[in-house]
This record gives C-alpha cells, structure tokens and sequence, in this order.
C-alpha cells in the first residue's frame, strides 16, 4: 500500500503520520517514547547538562568535558550564490546577541587541518557563531583557534577526552541559535553554502533537513569522487516516508556527513540528541531522527567535501561498519513499516554490499593518492 494513501505511525519516527492527501513534511507530531529512543541508539532523552557559556564571558581555555572529533573535509561546490566573504580583523566583527546558526566543531587532535575548516566557516556571509569544543588535544588545536582571533568563536576545551558522540552532542548543547551545523575538524564548507541553507530552513517551517552534496577528497585535499551522496531520488523537497525508502534501498548514507547538512536545534533537542551507540552511523541514525519532525531539501550543488586520510574515524571502519550498517538497515526496516516497502527492502540488501565496496574503493584511491603525492614530493 502505498504509504501517502493510508495513515502510517512509523515508529522510526515515534509518532510519524502520514494521513491521507498529506506528506510528512508538511503535517508530522511527535510523541516521546523513550524506549523507542533507546531502541534507536540516542542513549538519552535530553541534552547533556552542560555549565552556562556566553561568547562575552568565555576565557580564552574553559575547564569542560570534551571529545574527539571525526575524520572528514569540504570542498568547494560549484554554484552557491556567493557573496563578499566576511572578514575580521583583531576583534572589529560584530557578535550578534543571538545569531541565526551554530556551526559546531568538535575537535580532537585536528591541528593539521582546523584553521582550514574554521577560515571556510568564517568567510562566510551569513549570522553565526562557531563553537569549537577540544576533546583535550595535545596538538596544539587550542592555540589554531585563539590565533584566528574571531568573536564569532567560542572555544572550550577540555583535559578529559571523551567519545567521539559524546564531543558531538555536548558541543551542540553549547549552541545558542535556532538552526544548527556539525562541521567536523578536518571539514570544508563549500563557499556560500551556509547562507543558502539559512535562507531553505528560515522560508520552509515543514523541513527538518537540507542538505547538498559531498565532494570526496584526499589528504591534501585532490578531489576524488565529487557530487557524491544525495542521489535525485532526494534532490527537492522530499517527505520524511520518501528518505527513509531512499535510506534503506541505499544500504549506507545516501544524505550525507554532518558537514554538509544543517538542521533545527528545536528538533535535536526533541530527539535526543547525538546517539553514542552507532558509532559508524550516528550520523545517519541522527538524520533519520530529525525526520520525525518534517521532510528533508536536497541541493545538487556541493555543500561539503568529506577527506580521506588514514588519521579519519571513517577510515578504521571497514567489517566493522558494515555490520553495524545492516543491522542499522534491518532495524530501519522493522520501525519504519509500513513506509518501507517489501522492493525497497530487497534493494537495500544489495545496496549494503555496493556500500561497502564504494567505502574499500574510496578509501583504496585515498590511499593511493597520498603514496604517489609522498612519491612526488621526495623526488621533487
């Protein structure tokens, strides 16, 4: 039965309906089931209770629990409307009272590539903040931020280094405007990319997501595979019932990381935030929570660029994440029904395996590119 011709509770989404003649996008209600919560991995109910930090009163390093971040770039897309990038000198910029959006950058030994990550934010033309939070790094991440010299950041870093969900989520607790982005460390943000996505959210109330595309990239920042993630099935305003059959007949994350997607604090909060138990797809699981409350936008332009290098998170996940992935998939399948239809479930156990192929494969070329670039620069 086709799911828009009859109403459907998808538990996936606790409370999802689709009624007849309507999408979940623009008619959805949530009700709070917290075994369903559990059962979807948040592993809590509610923010982390987190000590008060405003941008006018943080010292320059605040005790606070911290995390690590993830492994993961952006790059450069190809037709956001672009203007003037925004530039501060020592502390002539402006900080709003209560800005349009947080990016939110956990970060754990990401020295090597924060200024790039933090300069892609900053140069943006949009109302934000960026609050850094350093999941007691050694590498002297801190000082990259202070050195930037911004008001729009907000740095906390911790001595106790936490797991890597658990940086993610208390670093969103810090966020203090409505619409929310996890960039992760070693992320870009595709030039324009932040006020478009501003402007998708603040016209359109049913959605809960937008998102454009990701361009692959190697460590030094050679684009691999672009355009990746977001396939047609997902570009435009789609309803939640849509994503979630796109999901499951994917096998992996057809939306995309963090970096490229941007959602409402509102909704984070009423899902539970960041899941600490699917390590591999806690992005994902967080995305097809968030579902819950609208449907989701997808841009075709690229938002974000996802690097490939052997320090990443991503690039230890290999069986691992696989297994992890299937039985993410199958539970999908169960909570979802009946918005998952019988094809959609027979595609998607080929879609796992093509997944997991696309990750040998990315991560194969990845390798390969830093050898022939360590290569040239010994004989250069």
């Amino acid at each position: 039965m086709d799911p828009d011709a009859a109403t459907i509770t998808a538990r996936v989404g606790a409370g999802l309906h689709l009624t007849p003649g309507t999408h979940a996008s623009t008619r959805s209600r949530v009700v709070a089931f917290p075994r369903v919560a559990a059962r979807l991995g948040t592993g809590r109910t509610g923010p982390h209770p987190e000590p008060a930090v405003t941008a006018h009163s943080l010292p320059p390093t605040v005790s606070h629990p911290g995390l690590p971040g993830r492994a993961a770039i952006v790059s450069y897309g190809p037709a956001w409307p672009v203007t003037a990038p925004r530039r501060c000198s020592g502390r002539r910029c402006a900080v709003p009272a209560r800005p349009a959006l947080s990016v939110c950058v956990p970060v754990h030994q990401g020295a090597r590539y924060l200024e790039s990550t933090l300069r892609s934010v900053l140069d943006q033309d949009a109302d934000l903040e960026v609050v850094v939070r350093d999941n007691g790094s050694t590498d002297g991440s801190s000082e990259i931020v202070r050195g930037l010299d911004d008001p729009r950041i907000r740095l906390v870093r911790v001595e106790e280094t936490v797991p890597m969900a658990e940086n993610w989520a208390r670093t969103v607790d810090l966020a203090r405007a409505d619409l929310v982005k996890i960039v992760c460390a070693d992320d870009l943000v595709a030039p324009g990319a932040l006020p478009a996505q501003i402007a998708a959210l603040t016209a359109d109330p049913s959605l809960a997501i937008v998102v454009g595309r990701t361009d692959m990239v190697d460590a030094d920042g050679r684009t691999l595979f672009p355009n990746r993630h977001v396939p047609r099935s997902l570009l435009g305003s789609r309803p939640a019932a849509d994503v979630l059959r796109a999901v499951v007949r994917h096998g992996g994350n057809p939306i995309g990381p963090s970096a490229a997607v941007m959602f409402r604090r509102a909704h984070y909060e009423a899902v539970g935030g960041v899941g600490g138990s699917l390590l591999f797809t806690m992005d994902l699981d967080l995305w097809v929570r968030l579902l819950r409350h609208g449907g989701l936008h997808g841009d075709s332009r690229t938002a974000a660029s996802f690097r490939i290098h052997p320090g990443s998170a991503s690039a230890a996940a290999t069986r691992a994440e696989f297994a992890v992935q299937r039985a993410f998939t199958r539970r999908l399948i169960r909570e979802a029904e009946p918005a998952i239809r019988r094809r959609d479930r027979v595609v998607g156990v080929a879609g796992c395996y093509a997944a997991l192929l696309r990750r040998y494969g990315l991560f194969l070329l990845g390798d390969l590119s830093r050898r022939r670039a360590a290569r040239i620069r010994r004989h250069a």
